[in-house]
């Protein structure tokens, strides 16, 4: 698996457990050999490990797999971690 960062194709159908990092930016997981096709533009890739595979130049905005490494809960809305209410 592995942690993406991209801008996504109008009107696309969003992955399991993605967030939404502001300025359009979107952070989610899945497998390398199957990268959905709604991305437009592919801007960080990282391991689960937080290893850092591609990062487009200016790029700050951190990942879930960078927010975990650090002992940071990946969202600040706790109904997110959750899952959603139950």
């Amino acid at each position: 698996m592995r942690n993406y960062l991209v801008l996504l194709n109008n009107w696309a159908l969003l992955p399991n457990a993605t967030i939404y990092r502001g300025n359009k930016k979107f952070d989610f997981y899945a497998d390398e050999t199957a990268v959905p096709q709604i991305i437009k533009e592919k801007l960080v890739e990282l391991k689960e490990d937080a290893t850092v595979i591609f990062k487009k130049v200016g790029e700050t905005t951190k990942l879930s797999s960078d927010i975990k490494k650090e002992g940071k809960p990946i969202s600040v809305n706790e109904d997110k971690i959750k899952g959603g209410k139950k």
